[in-house]
């Protein structure tokens, strides 16, 4: 009888490391929040970056991409932080990013929000990332448009990558406040995040963006939780079917 439990442990424990190594990648994707005073309690010593105290009062046309090295209508060098870039991709263009003023087209947005000069599909405001282990970003992201649209409301599309690609994507609401916030935590470093609005009609910005690396420990998450759950509870169930299997046999 004992020789049976140990041999049904061993099995145990067996299909529960098989399992937990194919949900690993699972948890190593990335964690969306939405609650920014959680996210920036549980990540404090991130690095901020707005667009106050620029070169000269908005609305001004920007060289794109927008860097530390930045020195132009919009930004002097060093106002943009040092390991952090934005850029509209592929457009390209050299004035494909643009500072606004507040209340521009009458969408009641806040000013000093950085935004692309390219509306329609396939033009994505995109945050570079060149320093490594940059795994906690928090993003206030917002839209704007001639026709007002923006002022009731509207969505984008938000995608992480990473060294190995695409992370994971989410789509968020926004409107011309600049008050949607998302943060983002991973394990694999980010390099970009590409926020597209697929209106023609409408360009996709952000107001502000916290950025660095994630506090440690980390807590798992409810989904972590949850597929930790789903492979334990699969664990069990293989062996008690085995258990039952075998007592069947033997009687």
């Amino acid at each position: 009888m004992n020789t049976f439990k140990s041999k049904y442990a061993k099995a145990y424990l067996i299909v529960i490391t098989v399992l937990l190594f194919y949900a690993a990648p699972a948890l190593a994707q990335v964690d969306f929040s939405t609650d920014e005073t959680q996210f920036l309690a549980g990540n404090p010593n991130l690095q901020f970056q707005d667009f106050v105290g620029t070169a000269n009062p908005p609305p001004q046309l920007c060289d794109n991409p927008a860097t530390s090295n930045s020195n132009d209508g919009c930004f002097s060098p060093g106002q943009i932080l040092p390991g952090i870039e934005f850029l509209v991709d592929p457009g390209l263009s050299p004035n494909a990013l643009v500072l606004f003023e507040g209340d521009f087209f009458g969408n009641n947005n806040p000013p000093n929000v950085l935004a692309s000069n390219v509306g329609g599909v396939g033009d994505d405001f995109d945050i570079i990332f060149t320093e490594p282990n940059i795994n906690a970003v928090g993003i206030n992201a917002g839209c704007l448009s001639e026709s007002n649209t923006c002022i009731n409301g509207d969505t984008v599309r938000v995608s992480v990558f990473g060294g190995s690609g695409l992370l994971g994507t989410i789509e968020i609401p926004v409107n011309s406040a600049f008050d949607s916030f998302l943060g983002i935590n991973t394990v694999e470093p980010i390099t970009e995040i590409s926020i597209l609005d697929g209106d023609v009609d409408t360009i996709q910005g952000v107001l502000n963006v916290w950025f660095g690396t994630r506090a440690a420990p980390q807590i798992p998450t409810l989904s972590e939780w949850g597929m930790i759950s789903a492979v334990v509870g699969l664990g069990l169930i293989g062996v008690f079917f085995a258990v039952r299997r075998r007592r069947a046999f033997n009687s």
